[in-house]
Order: C-alpha cells, then structure tokens, then sequence
C-alpha cells in the first residue's frame, strides 16, 4: 500500500508524501504550510517554525503546536520534500479531502489520509527511536520528555 502512496504525482503527491513522512495530523500539516520560518534556530520562544536543515539533505521542523490534549513538538523530513511542500499553494481541509479520496479509491478504501499517521509511527516503533521517540514525534509525550528527547533526536540526526 505504500508504494501506492509514493506514486502519486504532483500536489497531491507532495501532500501525501509530506503526511506520510512527517506523521503530521491534517491540521498540523496545514499549520505547518501556512506558519512563517523563524529566522533565529535555537533560543527563541516565538510562534513561528524553526527549521534546522543539515548536509545529509534532512531538515528538523520545530513546531511546537498545542491544540488542546493534543501536541505537535517537531518533525524531521527530507529537505526536498519540506522545500516542495512549502512550495504548494496550498494544503487546506479541501486538499487534503482530495487526497483522502485518491487514497482510498486508489487502494478500496484499505487507507485514507490519517492512516498515514499510523503508518508513520508504526515505522518509527521499529526504529532506532523505538516507542519513546515515537511518541515524541507524534506529540504523544508529556512535554518534559519531549524537550530532552527534542536534543537526544537532534543529536542523533
């Protein structure tokens, strides 16, 4: 099924390549496109996102987002996917209800655009980061714990 998903062509493509990868919820992905880029890395409490890319051609998103119960600390992508996404001229409720749908006619209705949230944090289990890291990606830890595996991650990647 994920072949599937990688084989999708343009925005849509973009879109759901950025979802797939990232483990964002629908509306953090919007968050994400539509939040201005901090120009300071490290040391700033803004609300803007922070970017911190590197020379393996990966890039950190600090995000930082609450949004009741839910948590959204940061996100580690391909520079080039964060780049294409970034460049889309949009990524609202209407865009992602297309790739909902392509999606799930694509594979008889077997995934839909939030199981690529699953997807995600299923791979990342049976990674190096295990559960724990997991969880933080996923804004599923307290927020102690996220900021120190916040810079265990960073120190890793």
């Amino acid at each position: 099924m994920i072949s599937l998903v990688l084989t999708i062509p343009g925005e849509i493509g973009v879109l759901t390549k950025f979802g797939l990868y990232t483990g964002l919820r629908g509306e953090e992905i919007a968050y994400v496109h539509n939040t201005q880029i901090c120009d300071k890395l490290f040391g700033c409490n803004c609300s803007k996102l922070h970017v911190v890319e590197n020379n393996s051609g990966y890039s950190v998103i600090i995000i930082n987002r609450t949004v009741g119960q839910k948590h959204c600390y940061f996100t580690i992508v391909s520079t080039k996917l964060w780049l294409d996404f970034r460049a889309l001229p949009n990524v609202e409720y209407d865009q992602r209800k297309v790739a909902h749908g392509l999606l799930k006619s694509m594979t008889d209705g077997k995934v839909l655009f939030m199981d690529l949230r699953k997807f995600h944090y299923n791979v990342l289990c049976r990674s190096e980061l295990k559960e724990s890291g997991a969880e933080v990606l996923e804004g599923r830890a307290k927020s102690v714990s996220a900021s120190g595996n916040i810079y265990k991650i960073l120190h890793l990647y």
